[in-house]
């Protein structure tokens, strides 16, 4: 929701449109392949260890980049809109995996995110540049 906030209030909803940590949402992405597998192996719980470990990454990332300090620095507004996006994009990710076993919590961040209903292909997508709405609690 920090993330969200800082790109509707300071950047106009709109997401940046290169990545902060490509190595990130590439080790996101490529944990797709073994949460489906225990999907489709009915081991939800396993699906779960794994799709919390990596938000754990995901929340170790902005911890470490610490978006509330450098939104302090009206020069570092383009890192500012990286790091955001890039908890943006995380967030996307997860929510892509979490979503059959959470679709109306899923369908009210989709409609934060702007961009429709998601897939289970969407994961390998990142967008770039594309516009949020207004964040709101799930």
């Amino acid at each position: 929701s920090r993330c969200a906030g800082f790109i509707t209030k300071r950047f106009d909803g709109r997401l940046a449109t290169r990545l902060d940590d490509a190595e990130l949402v590439a080790e996101l992405q490529a944990a797709q392949d073994g949460i489906a597998a225990a999907y489709e192996a009915r081991e939800y719980g396993r699906a779960m260890r794994e799709i919390m470990a990596l938000a754990d990454r995901a929340n170790q990332y902005i911890d470490r980049r610490a978006p509330w300090v450098i939104a302090k620095d009206a020069t570092r507004d383009d890192e500012l809109q990286a790091v955001c996006s890039m908890g943006i994009f995380l967030f996307r990710l997860l929510l892509i995996y979490l979503k059959p076993v959470l679709p109306a919590t899923a369908a009210r961040a989709e409609a934060f995110l702007g961009g429709g209903a998601l897939t289970w292909a969407d994961a390998a997508t990142t967008p770039l540049g594309a516009v949020i709405n207004k964040f709101e609690p799930l």
